[in-house]
């Protein structure tokens, strides 16, 4: 183990040429990167950095990418894991993380959900270079079906640096009387979803690229992690919101826990936050008409 070198050069996997939402024209996700780790002219460009390089080491083959208005990603036949800076932290999540063995006990963060883990790294800390590498490998052979989903080892919760304190979320959680098969037609049916939500494109896939489509202009989104009948992700990005809307369905005695969560509202985008609060509560009344009428 050694501490993250603060001038670690970057090292590049192989780039994405998906466009990047906010970038100069013509800049390849690594591009991006390389200016993310530029800016941070401290601890965290050179922690991010060195991941970067494990990362790289670990999975020549991984994608980079450039999602959610300026978070970087490593993909392989899905995503690996995210790269967030925040002012107190470099956090690590592992998309899958949920269904990854973690001998060395790095996850240390996000440990509550069913699918999610993650690392977060603070000033100082020492990181484990083979243990992560071993992780991505893992993470890459559960992505593309050579490895079964191991058990994950818990790790005690300890108290955490609040990092993002400048990004919200709006959280709309209810206990519905109805089994998650029935509510999980309804989140990934197109026809169903056009009921509740607006006219659609979906196809519950992961990295599928869809739209919602209403009145007043459309949202792109794109498919960003899947568990049938427990969760589901993805990108909401409309008139310069970045978000990540995700669903979990946890089964009841009464039926089921559905809490949907959608995160990214920046300090400044209080008329999105709001219009959020009461467009999700109106969405969720209209997904329970729904569930009552179909089998």
């Amino acid at each position: 183990m050694r501490k993250p070198a603060v001038k670690a050069p970057p090292a590049a996997g192989r780039a994405s040429r998906q466009p990047a939402s906010g970038s100069k024209e013509g800049a390849s996700p690594s591009e991006l990167i390389d200016a993310r780790i530029g800016e941070l002219a401290d601890w965290r460009g050179g922690t991010l950095a060195r991941v970067r390089a494990l990362i790289r080491q670990a999975d020549p083959e991984a994608v980079e990418e450039w999602k959610w208005r300026g978070v970087p990603v490593w993909s392989h036949r899905g995503i690996l894991c995210t790269g967030e800076t925040y002012k107190a932290v470099v956090k690590l999540t592992f998309a899958r993380g949920a269904s990854l063995a973690d001998p060395s006990r790095l996850f240390n963060s996000s440990l509550e959900g069913s699918t999610r883990r993650a690392i977060d790294i603070h000033e100082g800390d020492t990181i484990d270079e083979e243990a992560l590498k071993a992780l991505i490998r893992a993470a890459v052979a559960l992505n593309t079906g050579a490895a079964r989903p191991g058990p994950f080892q818990e790790v005690k919760d300890e108290p955490m640096t609040d990092t993002a304190a400048e990004i919200r979320s709006v959280v709309v959680e209810r206990e519905i009387p109805h089994a998650p098969e029935k509510i999980w037609r309804a989140l990934t049916e197109p026809h169903l979803i056009e009921e509740w939500l607006m006219r659609n494109d979906f196809r519950p896939v992961v990295d599928h690229k869809f739209s919602l489509r209403g009145d007043w202009g459309a949202v792109d989104c794109q498919v960003i992690e899947i568990e049938p009948r427990k969760t589901l992700s993805y990108s909401w990005a409309a008139h310069g919101l970045e978000s990540v809307v995700t669903w979990t369905l946890t089964p009841t005695s009464k039926g089921t826990n559905l809490r949907m969560e959608q995160k990214g509202f920046r300090p400044d985008q209080e008329q999105f936050y709001q219009g959020a609060k009461m467009g999700w509560g109106s969405f969720f009344a209209k997904l329970e008409l729904v569930l009552g009428r179909i089998d």
